[in-house]
């Protein structure tokens, strides 16, 4: 990771300390997987489609190039 990705994601998730956990920080770059869960069964749906398009993008990229 160069120096300019690092600073578009931290740029991207602006105050760390809005996010209470690695799990939020997970959902909010879009890279936790969508679950559901009814009568004890949980279902697994990919990724959230509820995130910031721009840290996703980063993110991806990043993971391309290492």
């Amino acid at each position: 990771m160069g120096k300019a990705s690092s600073a578009a994601i931290v740029s991207e998730i602006g105050d760390i300390e809005q996010l209470d956990s690695h799990i939020k920080l997970e959902s909010y770059g879009g890279i936790s997987p969508d679950t559901r869960g009814s009568a004890g069964k949980i279902t697994t749906k990919g990724v959230t489609k509820i995130r910031n398009p721009h840290l996703s993008h980063c993110i991806r990229i990043c993971s391309l190039h290492s």
